[in-house]
């Protein structure tokens, strides 16, 4: 039986070859991304929905280009101060995990606020 680990490597290879900048590794349970994501530099957009994903993946942070990354349903506690180096991101999506007293460092914040006005800038231009 194939393990999610070599599903998600496989994968990632057909992405490199076929240079798809979607990539889909939703689903998989996994806990951990393989190290061979960072070699996917023209990825725009990430589905990592429905993982195990305790801790943000600092490898996510070699994609720079990336538009959307999807983290939804994953038991993620935290965001790293590094994500704001994600300048490109105009749709994120996250389910964090943490009691109601939490609250993020202000690059964070103000990071967050910029990704969801890029956003909403951007539905409201599909509507025109």
């Amino acid at each position: 039986m194939i393990d999610s680990n070599e599903i998600a490597i496989q994968r990632i290879n057909d992405c490199l070859i076929s240079q798809e900048d979607y990539l889909d590794l939703s689903g998989l349970g996994l806990t951990d991304l393989p190290q061979e994501i960072s070699q996917l530099t023209q990825l725009k957009y990430l589905n990592l929905e429905n993982n195990q994903l305790s801790i943000f993946p600092i490898v996510i942070f070699d994609l720079r280009h990336l538009n959307g990354l999807y983290l939804e349903c994953n038991p993620i506690k935290d965001l790293p101060i590094e994500i704001t180096i994600l300048d490109e991101i105009n749709d994120f999506r996250i389910d964090l995990e943490f009691d109601l007293s939490f609250e993020f460092d202000n690059k964070i914040s103000a990071w967050l606020y910029e990704v969801e006005y890029r956003y909403k800038k951007d539905i409201l231009q599909l509507v025109d």
